[in-house]
């Protein structure tokens, strides 16, 4: 959950503790009363006074624990208050923060929805569990950004909320978060701009309209509105993240770089930043790169994602051996991931959470690339080998293979690759070419002016390489002619 998530759960501390109760405690009495009638134990009005303070004192000393980030102590205190008085809607609301807070995203709804039922008006109910319900949707970290939760609750919460008060203006900002995360982008602008009407300092909607103004590729409006939000809070570093991202895809990098390091600035250990300014900075600097991956790495070691990138890189300044280590790294820690998700979305095969994971099978073939660099042919070949189990109709694993096994000298495997391939990219030169050199290796000549012919007609790049080599082939069968009239084309 974002910082700002957190200052919203806070503004729960705002909430008006005698707003209901003096009635909750009074239903409580009640419930108690016939609870303990059986023992002929009546509670007595006179008692009314004690239970209340008692019950305040429990939720004055369960906020400020909230407020310390101390939220099992917090939920303790809102449970003892609870029981004093089942009726307390307040209490609820606020244990069911806490319990969002400690990632009990379920016992946060209902602990919300219970609040409701005591109070159907009760807007910072709806409020607390259209966020929950948004939270839930992004933070299940072991896949963040793949897991779909429930945006149209917490839609419809907000909703709820905006029809008791209409002017209600963390309401709109939620929904239009929430209707981004549903792909509705312009009604997120829609929500967060009516936000803004009512409350122009807003530093909040500004950065979500932001947001949804990037996901419509509108990066200049989302620049402007991530500097509105920054001038009202000048250390809002989610708004500096938001316009470096939308500065990097206007081909900005440098302003998105210093973005990125103004948010560090504030916040120096959010491990997503440094991956964002990494990414902004590996085209030129890979060095800066890898050690902003390394920095990620330091905050959340267990992130096999960045082992990914961070090899990425590695591979990208020929350190070959150190990129092997970090894919080998990411990839030993996938199986515990494919246990999270069988846990956490009912994912049970690789295939399927290749869909969840993508870095999960980038890592064999990079991994494989990186071994073949090095010479270790075989190994390349077990790496592609198992990234086809996983994905048994790319094209490009193939042709990897087929490379690797011509390297080796197995030639009719090769060729078996590059044929495999071609049933998918049938129109890549590449792949006629090499597979006519693994045929000339056979002495299927034939075969070899064949591939080398259909390069020829598919893609211009192979000219010089396919008429030479389609000469050699021709001399080779005799046909001397031929053979100079193709070598007098690749010189021309």
């Amino acid at each position: 959950m974002s910082n700002d998530s957190e200052a919203n759960i806070v503004r729960a501390e705002k909430l008006e503790l005698s707003r209901y109760s003096s009635d909750l405690i009074k239903r409580g009495l009640d419930l108690a009363n016939k609870s303990q009638a059986a023992n002929g134990k009546f509670l007595q009005s006179s008692q009314l006074p004690s239970i209340q303070a008692e019950a305040k004192e429990l939720l004055k000393d369960g906020k400020k624990k909230f407020s310390v980030k101390d939220y099992r102590g917090a939920f303790n205190d809102f449970n003892q208050a609870l029981r004093i008085n089942p009726n307390y809607a307040e209490a609820y609301s606020l244990r069911g923060t806490a319990r969002a807070n400690v990632g009990d995203y379920q016992g946060a709804i209902d602990d919300c929805t219970q609040a409701l039922r005591i109070n159907p008006n009760y807007t910072e109910a709806y409020y607390l569990r259209g966020l929950t319900r948004k939270n839930l949707s992004e933070d299940y970290r072991g896949s963040r950004d793949y897991y779909t939760g429930d945006y149209q609750g917490a839609i419809d919460d907000c909703t709820q909320a905006l029809r008791i008060n209409p002017n209600y203006t963390e309401a709109y900002s939620l929904r239009g978060t929430a209707r981004a995360g549903l792909g509705d982008y312009q009604g997120a602008i829609d929500d967060c701009t009516q936000a803004l009407r009512i409350n122009p300092n807003y530093a909040e909607a500004y950065k979500n309209r932001g947001i949804a103004r990037s996901y419509l590729e509108n990066y200049e409006g989302a620049i402007d509105d991530c500097t509105q939000a920054i001038q009202i809070n000048p250390n809002y570093t989610e708004a500096y993240y938001q316009r470096g991202y939308a500065r990097l895809f206007t081909g900005d990098r440098q302003g998105a770089i210093d973005d990125y390091t103004q948010s560090l600035r504030i916040n120096p250990d959010d491990a997503h930043v440094y991956c964002m300014r990494a990414m902004a900075r590996k085209s030129e600097d890979y060095q800066g790169a890898i050690d902003d991956y390394t920095q990620a790495l330091r905050i959340n070691p267990n992130d096999d994602n960045v082992y990914v990138d961070r090899g990425n890189a590695r591979a990208e300044l020929e350190d070959y051996q150190g990129a092997i280590d970090d894919y080998t790294q990411a990839l030993g820690n996938y199986p515990n991931a494919l246990e999270v998700a069988c846990s956490m979305c009912g994912i049970c095969t690789e295939l399927e959470l290749v869909s969840v994971f993508p870095y999960y099978i980038q890592a064999y073939y990079c991994r494989g690339n990186a071994r073949a660099k090095l010479g270790y042919y075989q190994s390349a070949i077990d790496d592609y080998t198992q990234a086809l189990q996983i994905e048994p109709d790319c094209g490009y694993y193939y042709s990897l293979r087929g490379d690797a096994r011509y390297k080796l000298g197995n030639y009719q495997s090769a060729i078996d690759d590059y044929t495999q391939a071609l049933e998918t990219d049938p129109d890549c030169g590449y792949l006629y070419c090499h597979r006519g050199d693994a045929r000339a290796e056979l002495g299927d000549y034939q075969g070899t002016i064949d591939d080398y012919t259909q390069a020829l007609q598919i893609d211009s790049n192979y000219v010089v390489e396919a008429y030479c080599r389609s000469s050699v082939a021709r001399s080779i069968l005799r046909g001397y002619k031929s053979s100079l009239k193709d070598l007098q084309k690749g010189l021309d």
